[in-house]
């Protein structure tokens, strides 16, 4: 295994399921971009190497729970798309020996194990690899993902497999005085050495090989002609970048391993600390370190300048982030006050998008009219309270009232009618005779009789005053016919026309008004009857098509200078009538059998 490594492709989204002990379900580990350090083989020619910035890793995590149990434990996918990618950070450019190599790692395993111990910040992990060793070019060691400065910039490959393809930036590497900008979609081409299987150890506590040699295979110990000592190396600079750990004690000061290879980590633990329910939780200061063997490259001039077998050691300093509930899929656990799922942040949820509480008295269910009431939060539930209306002895407004009704009241969410005050009814002139109407005239079957009635006591209007005006309009369908439908009765109850609707007389065009328009006073008993008489236009119409529809629009004038309108369609029936028909008012007819009017 050489040169500096990176974790994990990118992922875009923690894809982590709820930890069914209630406790957190991810664990997310990223590199820092300062203060790592790898170390390979015994000659010290492949040590002080750094790891790529942006490195990553993963874990879904379970069994750990909300304040009991703090042992997690941590699985994380491998493969393309899943948590951790296909591969352990981008290709790694090295020049080793004086040659360049590009190397890739790929993760062996469909999943990595861990544990954590949430408590004390303890992690215990391995990371299955499989290494394979390009042999390049000095000019390109590495395809470089070109056109982004930052990590998570997207570029294009440059070189390799994938040239021209897209890419995402995710680590640099400096290579003598080049630093490349790399991505695992931007993969080498050359001649391939052979693949190896490598396991990685991670741990936050102390590893170490044992002499002697530590590794199988290994021809000695180190390459010092003095004794290799682990001081920091005082005022030597660490060759690629890393960190300077054991030098020999002689003339050049090469870096090396000691008989025992050994690195400490470090634990931190996660903020605020468990079992406080706040989530996210993270630390800084974390260090990870592993300590292992690895194989040969199968490149004979490589491996004999490493010193391959032989000992390796990483440091790995990482910033642990710690997840929680998922806000959001309808379960309320830990720090959640709240969780409506997809209803979170809707005006009609009292949970906000982030599963805490809307604010006590914050309407979530407006009032959709005056017999409903709004409904509001309460502070203490996520979910809107029921829907309510308003009280039964609640008045309705103007605007849902039937004018010729008084105290209407709401009932189960409605306004309902409360005592009918007045009305009207309308018929062709004596079929039948309406109260008050006089008949015997042939010529009646030309006019129409509208009766309207007013309820003095209740209005409070006293026993004089008022009245009442009429006129018909002739209808017609869109296509200049009279609509297509049955017969209507003899006698038709005219509807008022509530509050907020359009005036009956402004529906109508004024050229094919039907009768003349009367008004009459309102008798002391309060009623009034209105023969309106059909005008030459209506009869010709009559006579040609043997029924008209003829709509009446009336108005109420009360004495306290309230208006009412009233509106209804009264059939006139000439001496050929039938029962359907759709007739042109001006042009031919078809009708049915014959039908004669008493």
């Amino acid at each position: 295994m050489l040169g500096a490594l990176g974790a994990g492709s990118l992922a875009a989204e923690v894809d982590c399921p709820r930890n069914p002990a209630q406790g957190p379900r991810a664990l997310i580990l990223d590199v820092a971009a300062t203060g790592t350090d790898f170390d390979q083989g015994w000659t010290g020619l492949l040590h002080n190497f750094t790891f790529a910035t942006g490195a990553k890793l993963t874990y879904c995590l379970s069994g750990c729970n909300r304040a009991g149990n703090p042992n997690c434990i941590g699985e994380g996918s491998t493969g393309a798309g899943s948590l951790n990618g296909s591969s352990f950070g981008p290709p790694v450019p090295l020049v080793a020996a004086g040659i360049p190599l590009c190397l890739t790692y790929t993760f062996a395993e469909p999943q990595l194990n861990a544990t954590y111990n949430v408590a004390s910040g303890s992690f215990v992990g391995s990371i299955p690899l499989t290494s394979t060793v390009f042999v390049t070019t000095p000019a390109h060691v590495c395809p470089q993902c070109i056109g982004g400065q930052n990590f998570g910039d997207r570029g294009m490959c440059d070189s390799g497999q994938n040239a021209g393809e897209p890419c995402l930036l995710e680590g640099f590497q400096t290579v003598g005085t080049d630093v490349y900008f790399l991505s695992s979609q931007c993969l080498p081409l050359g001649g391939a050495g052979a693949e190896s299987r490598i396991d990685l150890p991670f741990t936050t506590v102390s590893q170490s090989l044992m002499p002697p040699p530590p590794c199988p295979g290994q021809s000695q110990l180190d390459n010092c002609s003095a004794e290799c000592i682990c001081d920091g190396c005082p005022g030597q600079k660490p060759p690629h970048g890393g960190i300077n750990q054991c030098c020999c004690q002689d003339g050049d000061r090469q870096p090396c391993f000691p008989a025992m290879v050994m690195r400490d980590g470090t634990q931190a633990v996660a903020e605020p600390r468990w079992p406080d329910e706040r989530y996210p939780k993270s630390t800084n200061g974390a260090v990870l370190v592993s300590v292992l063997c690895i194989p040969g490259t199968s490149i004979f001039n490589l491996d004999f300048a490493a010193g391959l077998p032989g000992p390796a050691a990483m440091r790995l300093p990482v910033q642990e982030t710690l997840l929680g509930p998922i806000c959001g899929d309808g379960i309320v656990e830990l720090a959640e006050e709240c969780d409506q799922g997809a209803e979170n942040g809707e005006a009609s949820s009292c949970c906000n998008r982030d599963c805490t509480l809307r604010t006590s008295g914050s309407v979530c269910r407006a009032a959709r009219d005056i017999c409903d009431v709004a409904e509001m939060c309460d502070g203490r539930a996520g979910a809107c309270p029921p829907d309510a209306f308003a009280s039964s002895d609640t008045p309705c407004t103007p605007a849902l009232e039937d004018p010729c009704t008084i105290k209407d009241h709401c009932e189960g969410g409605s306004c309902v009618p409360g005592i009918p005050v007045c009305g009207a009814v309308a018929a062709q002139s004596c079929t039948p005779p309406l109260p008050g109407a006089r008949c015997g005239k042939a010529g009646l079957r030309s006019s129409i009789d509208v009766l309207a009635t007013v309820k003095r006591d209740p209005l409070g209007l006293g026993s004089r005053g008022g009245s009442f005006q009429a006129v018909g309009f002739l209808t017609r369908g869109p296509s200049g016919q009279s609509a297509a439908r049955p017969l209507t009765p003899d006698v038709i109850s005219c509807r008022a026309i509530g509050p907020g609707e359009p005036a009956c007389e402004s529906t109508h065009d004024p050229q094919l008004q039907a009768t003349d328009s009367k008004e009459r006073k309102l008798s002391r008993g309060g009623s009034v009857l209105l023969r309106l008489k059909l005008n030459p236009l209506a009869r010709r119409a009559l006579r040609q098509s043997g029924v008209l529809d003829v709509d009446i629009c009336g108005t109420i004038r009360l004495p306290n200078k309230r208006t009412i309108s009233l509106r209804c369609t009264v059939d006139v029936r000439g001496r050929k009538a039938g029962g359907l028909r759709a007739t042109s008012l001006f042009g031919s007819s078809e009708t049915a059998p014959e039908e004669v009017n008493h």
